[in-house]
């Protein structure tokens, strides 16, 4: 780095060690840690109003090992923190201003499982309620469930009653104000204690919060209430821990895109900050163990690496068993152990600009639903010499399930989707009534050609919801011969599944990074018969698994196959 002497970090400590160790190389980590140690670096004489003070870094260390002890394992044992547990601790703690205020505020460290996260959470937890100088403390673990936030909490208890000069200053006892069973420090009547979603959380006044396995919260409402929650605190801290999961389009997946955008320096946000040690994405995880430790650092000292092989082993021999390796042990996000695609598959991060584009003929899809499901509309165009399909999309949805959807209320719908986001950005459009009418699809085409200049070569749709004066319209419109009816069984969909999974594969689709698309494939499960056809779930696709966008573009797909040579003749 330019400016930066790498034989020497600025300050003699164990952090500035690890950070100096990363930008040399001197060991394998993840391009995200490499990102953050870089940023810090660039910060290593001052930014803005805050320093590094390493006896503040320091004391926060001091006090971890001293007075907390592993949670397993012989008891009394005290907790001797790994090189990047420091590089966390010593980060947190060492930046502050000429008050010796803390700089980060908001905390997001995303770390494969069986790697310390809960002891590190608990251990931080006891100093923030002990020793961070701070009067009237509130502390929570929360979590989406009561027993899920208990599990840093009760961490933090049994490190407590091993250690003799915590048991000396803190207690078990009813926390003011929630009124629910803690750890209490009455010399500065402060508290730790547990939260959960389904709990009211008004009246919170927050110093510190742990958000354990941020990746199963299906809303981001509690987030907020809890980040709200600190507003009249000097230097309160909302650390989140988590391993990624299957859940998709959550709190998680915002706050990941958030952090990239940081670490990228598109947004500045001076009281945040990430540590995320994942795969990236070119690693071979299956054959090169050397790439293990950008998701695992405390591989082969917390997290034992036969436990690991023996993991990677069954990934190879059963597929079904890969997304949870994929997401357990590297952290890369799937959607169900069950699910069809994987993360990369279901969407292509590519941005292009459509309209731009010179397309004139397109091949369409619908999957046409009256109130249960959305409808969906998708529009396939290729150009010469361009193997790529691009694609853009609609997607409509009735007022009134639009309205049932948000009863649930705060940030969350019962699909766990952001549809009012969705409709704001354009993706999707709400229809009055409780029903969508199947004139949609003829106004969309017209659309198309009326606005953007796009006529429709063939249509592929689902003969079942689309009939009588509807269909004819339709046929009217683009041609009898090019109107493909795609009839939903096996014999029909397996190989167009396999072809278009393919396509995935090698990012041939490219829609604009689409998050509804990626949504629907995501929800994507399948059955095989036995004659080893595939076929869309249904009963999977019940409830918030919609996947109209992916029938939609299956149906497209499967009329450009049957038009394919006409349609590339049509274009050229």
């Amino acid at each position: 780095m330019v400016g930066i002497d790498l034989d020497k970090p600025p300050f003699d400590d164990e952090c500035w060690h690890y950070i100096w160790d990363v930008l040399a190389g001197a060991f394998v980590t993840s391009g995200k840690i490499r990102q953050l140690c870089h940023i810090l670096a660039r910060r290593a004489k001052g930014y803005r109003r805050w320093h590094y003070d390493p006896e503040r870094a320091q004391r926060a260390v001091t006090f971890i090992e001293r007075f907390c002890c592993l949670t397993t394992g012989q008891a009394g044992q005290r907790l001797r923190l790994e090189p990047f547990q420091k590089f966390v601790v010593m980060t947190l703690f060492g930046w502050v201003d000429d008050k010796g205020l803390r700089q980060f505020q908001e905390v997001l460290i995303i770390l494969s499982r069986k790697n310390g996260k809960s002891e590190l959470a608990a251990a931080i937890s006891l100093y923030m309620l002990v020793a961070d100088g701070e009067y009237g403390v509130q502390g929570y673990f929360s979590g989406v469930t009561e027993p899920q936030a208990a599990l840093c909490y009760g961490a933090a208890q049994k490190m407590m009653r091993q250690s003799p000069a915590l048991m000396k200053r803190l207690r078990m006892g009813l926390a003011p104000q929630r009124r629910r069973q803690g750890i209490l420090y009455d010399a500065t009547d402060s508290y730790l204690t547990t939260i959960s979603m389904d709990m009211p959380l008004d009246g919170l006044n927050v110093h510190y919060c742990v958000n354990d396995e941020l990746a199963a919260w299906k809303s981001r409402g509690p987030y907020d209430d809890i980040k709200q929650g600190m507003s009249s605190r000097e230097q309160p801290m909302m650390l989140s821990i988590t391993t990624a999961n299957f859940v998709r389009n959550s709190i998680y997946d915002e706050q990941y895109a958030y952090t990239e955008r940081w670490l990228n320096g598109e947004i500045e946000d001076d009281r945040y900050i990430a540590f995320v040690w994942e795969l990236d994405r070119d690693d071979d995880w299956m054959d090169d163990e050397t790439c293990w430790p950008k998701a695992n650092p405390g591989l082969g000292t917390i997290k034992k690496l036969d436990a690991l092989r023996s993991n990677v082993q069954k990934a190879k021999n059963d597929p079904s068993f890969r997304p949870t390796v994929l997401t357990k042990d590297f952290n890369i996000p799937q959607n169900s152990s069950s699910a069809w695609l994987t993360w990369e598959e279901s969407g292509s991060p590519e941005v292009v600009d459509f309209d731009s584009m010179g397309f004139r003929y397109a091949i369409v899809g619908f999957d046409y639903a009256q109130s249960v499901d959305l409808t969906a509309a998708q529009v396939l165009c290729m150009r010469p010499g361009d193997e790529h399909i691009y694609e853009t999309s609609m997607y409509w949805i009735p007022q009134a399930k639009l309205d049932e959807q948000e009863k649930v209320g705060g940030h969350a719908t019962k699909d766990h989707a952001p549809y009012r986001t969705w409709i704001d950005r354009g993706y999707m459009r709400v229809v009055e009534g409780n029903v969508v009418p199947p004139s949609v699809l003829a106004q969309f085409i017209e659309e198309l050609r009326d606005e953007r200049g796009i006529y429709t070569f063939a249509l592929g749709y689902d003969p079942w919801h689309i009939i009588g004066s509807d269909r004819e319209l339709l046929e009217q419109m683009i041609g009898r011969d090019r109107c493909e009816q795609v009839v939903q069984g096996a014999k029909t969909l397996s190989d167009p599944m396999n072809r278009i999974r393919a396509d995935y594969r090698v990012g041939r689709f490219i829609d604009n990074a689409n998050p509804v698309n990626r949504w629907c494939r995501m929800n994507v499960m399948v059955t095989t018969d036995t004659n080893l056809n595939i076929l869309p779930d249904k009963k999977e696709a019940k409830g918030s698994n919609k996947i109209d966008g992916f029938m939609a573009e299956l149906d497209a797909y499967i009329a450009f196959l049957r038009h394919e040579d006409e349609y590339r003749a049509f274009i050229s």
